[in-house]
């Protein structure tokens, strides 16, 4: 019964006593083989299965000959099912959308993105930053009318959408502002060399990625400073 939480959380904490029956007299902490969740006693969070290969994660490459759907599962799954915000600031990503438009062909790593979210069961508000040039143009158009078409309208797509924000801004914020391609869920900051195309085909380059808690609001300062460089804009 206590492996079918597993779903919710992988790691659990209760007294010493506790853990010591549950591990039939062993030690203060059991795990499930099949499932990884463990429970540990309250002074044992250092020995964390669990917790050290998190804090592996968060520090280590991102690979490019893993597939989007081991990306997702052991990067951000955990990250999209507790949150409600996720924004997403990428220099180059329309940019990638718009030329795969230009080839009449498809750009998985959008495509992947909201796929994965679609799964969880929940909604979101997303936000994208990225250059998607000057207000009417062809870049402009062809980015709008890529995500409309692909993912706006498309059922399978769409319903883990809540409200969305595509934000075409000027050059100049990713060069002084936010040179790192970053994808935030709420107050967890994930920065990712590649950006969103480790949601591609792979294989892909090797990605740096760093993940943390956002003590000092460092995305909601990027959102605020790139309203001041906003070329188009375009909502749910």
């Amino acid at each position: 019964e206590l492996c079918a939480m597993s779903s919710h959380f992988k790691t659990a904490f209760a007294s010493d006593g506790t853990c010591f029956v549950l591990s039939g007299g062993v030690e203060c902490k059991v795990s499930c083989v099949n499932t990884g969740f463990e429970i540990l006693g309250a002074g044992m969070c250092s020995e964390s299965l669990n917790f050290g290969k998190s804090v592996e994660l968060s520090r280590s490459d991102i690979w490019g000959y893993g597939s989007a759907e081991e990306i997702w599962i052991n990067r951000f799954k955990s990250l999209a099912q507790f949150s409600k915000k996720i924004v997403i600031i990428d220099r180059y990503f329309f940019q990638n959308v718009w030329e795969a438009a230009q080839r009449r062909s498809t750009d998985n790593s959008m495509k992947n993105f909201f796929g994965f979210l679609s799964e969880l069961g929940k909604t979101y508000h997303v936000k994208i930053i990225s250059h998607g040039g000057a207000k009417d143009s062809d870049f402009h158009a062809g980015v709008y009318d890529y995500f409309y078409k692909s993912i706006a309208r498309i059922p399978a797509l769409n319903k883990a959408l809540e409200s969305w924000e595509l934000s075409s801004v000027k050059e100049e914020f990713f060069q002084g502002e936010s040179h790192d391609r970053l994808i935030g869920f709420d107050r967890h900051l994930c920065q990712i060399g590649n950006g969103m195309r480790v949601f591609g085909p792979a294989p892909h380059p090797r990605a740096t990625f760093s993940g943390k808690y956002d003590y000092n609001n460092e995305l909601s300062q990027r959102e605020s400073i790139s309203r001041k460089s906003v070329l188009w804009r375009e909502t749910s």
